[in-house]
């Protein structure tokens, strides 16, 4: 989109065509030779080396452990309505921080041994409040002293926790608001994209943010005691957002490794980084996204395919797999069904749960038991993807080992053994 970009054309555009024969043509051999590409360019890395290396000292455990988030205090979305601190909205505490400690005791008595909890909403104003403003700590939610020793209590009983953080938005209604803030189009006027809790959200600059308050702020963050992936929202999400501001102009690619430089400094306070979907710019900075995309598989619970596609193949989660920690689709976030359920399967995804409560324990502790028996191939490359029969596929990891989904209402005969209607068996190399 050479005429929106702000800018003059700043690179060549250059196409590489790479021939694929044999068993790499198609989709499965499209996505290795797409790794193998960022593998070689240095652009990622495996998770077992960055385990190895000690780089995210908690990526072994993310591997292991169920992610859940966990909202504390929020204010209410409404469309069209630019807040000011006259007429902000009040907030809404969903869960305190001494009452969370007890759900989350609650989570360790069902016997969920490893747990990945990311923090949101404890920021001032509460989830997408008064962003880019962070402290003072939300006090209807308990304040500083009580969010700490949330922390000190989780992390007491085993368990990771982390932060979420908003870097992309600047409202109005923030503390810190000024103009200077906000990414400007070409003609100068101040770049917006939505309506969030904080109101109208305009575009943060993300080279005026890395230059003047963000890496102050994320170690004021990690001092908090908050140790895992910290999660930035939507970095990996959108188009990096540009600026036209000629106080601080940033093209689109710059943007991008503005974005790179904010998760590799989340990296180093908190060991490790987060986002979520699949744009993949600051894919080397991610050990894991929520999910990779927001319609992928609605295509499947609304049965509603656009007439030229067949169907949904786990293309990114073939590039990926072993690289990122993921959940493939907000369909498969959650209490599943037992066709969801076994999406997540056939997509090698991570279960999470949005919400903890003494209600949905048992749902969390049942997605926890069902996802230790395939956790141990976060660690493998995803190397294949087929189709065996209409409706059962079969994937294949780089350790050998096949996991055959069958959608069907009929069990399904391979080597030997009998897949049962709408579920999966695992096949180790050595059976």
């Amino acid at each position: 989109l050479i005429d929106e970009i702000g800018f003059a054309p700043y690179e060549d555009i250059t196409v590489d065509f790479h021939m694929l024969t044999g068993d790499d043509a198609n989709y499965s051999g499209m996505a290795r030779t797409y790794r193998r590409l960022l593998l070689e360019s240095g652009s990622v890395r495996p998770i077992r080396d960055r385990i190895a290396s000690g780089e995210s000292p908690q990526l072994a455990y993310l591997c292991d452990a169920l992610p859940v988030r966990m909202t504390f205090a929020s204010k209410p979305r409404k469309e069209n309505i630019d807040y000011t601190p006259e007429t902000e909205l009040s907030v809404a505490v969903h869960l305190s921080f001494d009452d969370a400690k007890g759900v989350v005791a609650k989570v360790k008595e069902a016997g969920v041994d490893k747990l990945a909890i990311c923090a949101a909403g404890w920021q001032t104003g509460g989830y997408d409040g008064r962003c880019p403003q962070t402290f003072p700590v939300e006090e209807a939610a308990g304040g500083e002293a009580k969010l700490r020793a949330f922390i000190t209590y989780v992390q007491s009983l085993g368990y990771v926790v982390d932060g979420h953080s908003n870097f992309t938005d600047a409202f109005a209604v923030s503390p810190m608001w000024s103009t200077n803030l906000v990414c400007k189009k070409p003609d100068g006027s101040l770049a917006v994209n939505g309506y969030w809790c904080g109101g109208k959200a305009y575009n943060l600059c993300p080279r005026n943010a890395w230059e003047t308050f963000f890496p102050v702020d994320i170690e004021k963050i990690g001092a908090l005691g908050f140790r895992g992936a910290h999660y930035i929202d939507v970095f990996s999400a959108t188009r990096p957002y540009a600026c036209c501001d000629p106080k601080h102009p940033c093209n689109r690619k710059e943007a991008g490794e503005y974005q790179k430089k904010m998760l590799h400094k989340a990296k180093a306070v908190f060991g490790g980084a987060a986002s979520e979907c699949g744009w993949d710019h600051v894919a080397g900075e991610l050990d894991y996204i929520n999910y990779t995309a927001r319609q992928m598989l609605t295509f499947y619970a609304k049965k509603r395919k656009p007439a030229p596609v067949d169907g949904v193949v786990p293309f990114w989660e073939i590039v990926y797999h072993g690289i990122i920690l993921y959940n493939p689709d907000k369909i498969t976030q959650n209490k599943l069904d037992a066709v969801n359920a076994l999406r997540l399967v056939e997509f090698g995804g991570r279960p999470i749960f949005y919400g903890v409560t003494t209600n949905n324990v048992a749902y969390i502790k049942a997605a926890y038991e069902a996802y230790k028996p395939l956790r141990d191939l976060q660690k493998e490359f995803m190397q294949k993807h087929e189709t065996l029969a209409p409706d059962v596929v079969r994937v294949t990891y780089g350790d050998g080992s096949e996991v055959v989904c069958n959608y069907t209402d009929k069990p399904f005969a391979y080597r030997s053994r009998a897949v049962k209607p709408v579920a999966y068996e695992r096949f180790s190399p050595s059976n």
